[in-house]
C-alpha cells in the first residue's frame, strides 16, 4: 500500500464512523472559531474534518457536516446559520463521488485537484446563493471579513448575488484547498493506523 495514497480505505466499524463523525465536527467548530476570532482570518477552516470524515464513509461525512453547523449555531445563537450545511452535506457528495470514481486505481493527487477545483466553484455558487437568501436579516450573523470583501463588490454595482459568489471565490480556493489535502491525508493516516492496528491483534 502506498503510504501517502492508499489503493482503497479499509471498512469502518459503524461504531467509529459515528465517534470520527462527532469528534471530526467538534474539530471542524474549534477550527473555525480559531480562525475567525483569534487569527481573524478570513478562511473558513471548517471543513477539513467533514473531508477527513467523508473519505472514511458517507456517514461519517455528514455526521461531521451536522455536528459542526449545530455545534456553530448553539455557540453564535444564529440558526439560520445552518441554511450553509447545504455547502457541507455538499462536501461530503464531492469526495464520495471521488472515492466511487476512483475504486480501482485508488484516489491520486489529479483526483484532489479536480474535487477542489469542483469544491471551490460548487461552493463559491452555492455558498454565496445562501448569503444572499439570508442577507438583510437582523438575526443573521455573518463574517465580518466576508462582509467586507462581499460589500466591496456591491459598491462597485455588481449586484448582490455575483458580489457575493464571487467575493467566496479566492477565499475557498485556499480554503478549500488546504482542507481537501488536508482532510484526505488525515484519513489516509486514520486508515493506515487502523489497519496496522487490526493487523497486530
Amino acid at each position: 500500500m502506498n503510504s501517502l495514497f492508499p489503493q482503497s480505505f479499509t471498512k469502518f466499524y459503524w461504531w467509529q464512523q459515528i465517534i470520527y463523525g462527532l469528534i471530526g465536527g467538534v474539530i471542524n467548530c474549534l477550527l473555525n472559531l480559531f480562525m475567525r476570532n483569534v487569527l481573524v482570518l478570513p478562511i473558513f477552516m471548517d471543513t477539513i474534518f467533514t473531508v477527513a470524515c467523508s473519505f472514511i464513509s458517507v456517514w461519517s461525512g455528514l455526521i461531521a457536516a451536522f455536528t459542526y453547523h449545530l455545534l456553530e449555531a448553539v455557540i453564535e445563537h444564529d440558526f439560520l446559520n445552518m441554511l450553509f450545511m447545504i455547502c457541507s452535506f455538499l462536501v461530503v457528495l464531492i469526495i464520495r463521488c471521488t472515492v466511487r470514481r476512483c475504486e480501482k486505481t485508488g484516489v491520486r493527487f489529479i483526483n484532489l485537484i479536480a474535487a477542489t477545483v469542483i469544491m471551490i466553484l460548487t461552493m463559491a455558487l452555492v455558498g454565496g446563493t445562501c448569503y444572499f437568501f439570508l442577507y438583510g436579516r437582523t438575526e443573521y450573523v455573518e463574517d465580518n471579513q466576508m462582509n467586507v470583501f462581499t460589500g466591496a463588490l456591491v459598491m462597485h454595482d455588481i449586484p448582490l448575488l455575483a458580489s457575493a459568489i464571487f467575493a467566496r471565490i479566492p477565499v475557498n480556493f485556499i480554503d478549500k484547498f488546504i482542507s481537501v489535502f488536508a482532510g484526505f491525508f488525515i484519513a489516509a493516516g486514520i486508515n493506515r493506523s487502523t489497519e496496522n492496528f487490526r493487523k497486530n491483534r
